[in-house]
């Protein structure tokens, strides 16, 4: 089945793919790499190194050129050794560009070096309560670090605290405010399926040039094919969530 399934994805896939949401990151402390423990896919992997991502890129994607922007795994709460191993696979030679995770509190000044020393953006979360709550864009990315993104015409991917529809309106007044910053919004914005009022918050992100979409998670094709209709191909971006 997987080779039907691997020779069907080659007939049409192209030759050179660029993944915009990619986590990567080292064993941390030698624990295993999957944690059998977990009851969510995203608390499944203690860590996921880029060899692993390798091992099965060669297998379903043979003969395809596969680039990431890549950021560690926001459960592993080691962040600088991530943020170092990432760098550091960009510096060998590896297809991946860098971009910081940062976890709050994260300060302008470290933002600010990780930017000099050649990181290509910075993709930050929402914590679990401000998920479950209704959540300012600007609680979970401070305009203090929009600011270094936008001085650096930088990217800032955003995992939105709530959906397009409730964070549409304040998302709209900050891609306005800093035009320099390249925002990037993982999830379509959180809508995993087709729902009611995402047509609309869709549209009202049509004519923001800094405002870009990503595909991460997303199992409703309904939703990506909305997109592409609403925002034009330009805008929406392939991200896997891998792994």
């Amino acid at each position: 089945y997987e080779k039907d399934w691997v020779a069907e994805l080659n007939q049409w896939l192209p030759r050179k793919i660029i993944d915009i949401h990619f986590h990567c990151a080292s064993l941390v402390d030698k624990q295993h790499l999957v944690n059998w423990e977990a009851t969510a896919p995203g608390l499944m992997f203690n860590s996921f190194p880029w060899e692993e991502h390798c091992g099965i890129l060669e297998q379903i994607l043979p003969g395809i050129e596969y680039r990431v922007a890549g950021f560690g795994i926001p459960t592993i709460q080691a962040c600088d050794l991530q943020n170092e191993y990432i760098f550091g696979l960009s510096q060998i030679g590896k297809p991946v560009i860098p971009i910081l995770m940062g976890l709050a509190p994260i300060k302008p000044d470290y933002v600010t070096a990780k930017f000099q020393a050649g990181f290509r953006g910075i993709k930050m979360y929402p914590t679990y309560s401000q998920k479950k709550t209704l959540t300012r864009v600007e609680q979970v990315f401070p305009q203090s670090i929009i600011s270094v993104v936008n001085d650096r015409c930088s990217n800032m991917i955003m995992h939105l605290p709530n959906n397009l529809r409730v964070n549409g309106v304040e998302l709209v007044e900050i891609a306005k405010r800093y035009e320099n910053a390249n925002f990037i919004i993982a999830h379509m914005g959180n809508f995993y399926k087709e729902q009611e009022g995402f047509a609309f918050a869709l549209g009202q992100m049509k004519n923001l040039p800094n405002v870009y979409f990503d595909t991460a998670m997303v199992s409703d094709v309904d939703v990506i094919a909305k997109a592409l209709s609403i925002l034009g191909q330009e805008k929406v971006l392939f991200g896997s969530d891998a792994p």
